[in-house]
């Protein structure tokens, strides 16, 4: 891996190691993870010409089994629950994955609830 590219300073593969990497890790689970990639990608879209003017949003679901009779509380993050199935299974407990891109490129995406609003 070019290294110096990556990092545009001339860094050696020494001065990475476990500890250092564990302590960038910890940081980054602290911090804005979406508005960083969301930062990443405007800014490779502006370098690259690719204009904003459409973006294409979809979800779809992933079914799962297992009894996930974990009682919630509102501060939890992520519900596995009944929904409105894409596999056409509401016998099944799900989670819902989104994804937005622009020409194919990435600029949102999140894993969320398996409820889905019916109507």
């Amino acid at each position: 891996m070019d290294i110096s590219n990556l990092f545009d300073k001339s860094w050696q593969a020494d001065d990475f190691n476990d500890d250092r990497l564990g302590r960038a890790l910890e940081k980054l689970a602290k911090s804005d993870l979406p508005g960083i990639y969301h930062g990443i990608a405007f800014e490779a879209l502006e370098k690259e010409g690719i204009l904003l003017d459409q973006a294409h949003f979809d979800t779809t679901s992933l079914s799962l089994q297992g009894a996930y009779e974990t009682a919630y509380s509102e501060e939890d993050s992520l519900r596995i629950t009944f929904g409105h199935s894409k596999e056409r299974r509401p016998d099944l407990k799900q989670l819902m994955f989104g994804l937005g891109s622009v020409q194919g490129f990435p600029i949102f995406a999140d894993v969320m609830d398996g409820w889905k609003h019916i109507g």
